[in-house]
Formats: structure tokens, sequence, C-alpha cells
């Protein structure tokens, strides 16, 4: 006596819960108005709630000018140090050279800055490594002006010059 599994009867098609008792289709029209007739019903349930603010992005601030004595220095490798970066410019007169690191593993970011004595040096640095980029453990600096975090407002500089 061996148990048969029992059959299963086939799912109807919602097809056949659409139609009416006769057998033919109901009309799209009838079923788009039973629709739309839940869709007012949910709506007069719901009080109305007040229309949504779109959502305004914060804008990014813009760079302000560039410096005149500080040149930016990037795509560094992670174990230049500053005495490293300082010897990179031997060639010209610089006040300090300095990598920015991460504050809690102080691990270099791979970028730094070096200020300049003058800004003839800054220009006659940047100009020659544009010309034959400087190229550090096989990866190529990108040097170029500092750019100071926040614009300056022509009338501050006015009143501080």
């Amino acid at each position: 006596t061996e148990k048969v599994p029992a059959k299963r009867r086939p799912r109807r098609a919602r097809k056949a819960k659409v139609e009416e008792a006769e057998g033919a289709p109901k009309s799209e029209a009838k079923v788009d108005a039973k629709v739309e007739a839940k869709a007012d019903a949910k709506a007069e349930a719901k009080p109305e709630a007040a229309a949504r603010k779109p959502r305004v992005r914060a804008k990014k601030p813009e760079d302000g000018p560039a410096s005149e004595t500080v040149a930016y220095v990037g795509n560094l490798p992670f174990a230049t140090t500053d005495d490293e970066l300082s010897a990179l410019f031997a060639g010209f007169s610089i006040a300090s050279a300095r990598i920015v690191t991460n504050k809690k593993s102080s691990r270099s970011k791979g970028y730094g800055f070096v200020t300049f004595a003058s800004h003839g040096d800054q220009t006659n640095a940047i100009a020659k490594f544009s010309a034959e980029p400087l190229v550090v453990a096989d990866r190529p600096l990108n040097i170029k002006a500092a750019l100071s975090e926040s614009p300056v407002d022509s009338a501050d500089a006015k009143t501080v010059a």
C-alpha cells in the first residue's frame, strides 16, 4: 500500500476571475472604472498632506583665488615625508613644505603644499614641472597653484591690503 501523491488542481488564471458569468471578458472601461473608484476611496480616507518641497542640494563652496606663493602637489606616494617633499623643490627657494595627513592614522593623504619665498619662484616651479612632469615612484606629480578655501570679497581685499 504505497501512498500516491495527490494530484494538484491547476491554478486558475486571473483572466478567469475577470470574466463575467456568461464567459465574455469585461471591457477595459469597466476594469478601469473599478481601479479609479478604489483610488478615489483611498484618497478620501487619507487627509491631504501638505505639498512636499523639493530637496535643495547644498552648493559647493566656490574656490577662492589662486595663491601667489603656495603650490599644491598632488599624486604623491603615501610614504613621502615633509623633508622629501622639500628636497624635490631644492632648486627653488621654499619657505616650507607640508604633507597633508589623516588625523587619526597619521598616514599621508597623497598630497601636500609647498610655500615658496616669492611669487616668481612659485611660477617658475609650476612652469618647469608642467613642461617636464616630476615623477616619484612611477607616479607623475600634479603641481599647480593652491586655491584658498573660501573666496575673498573684493571689499575685504581692499581693506586688508
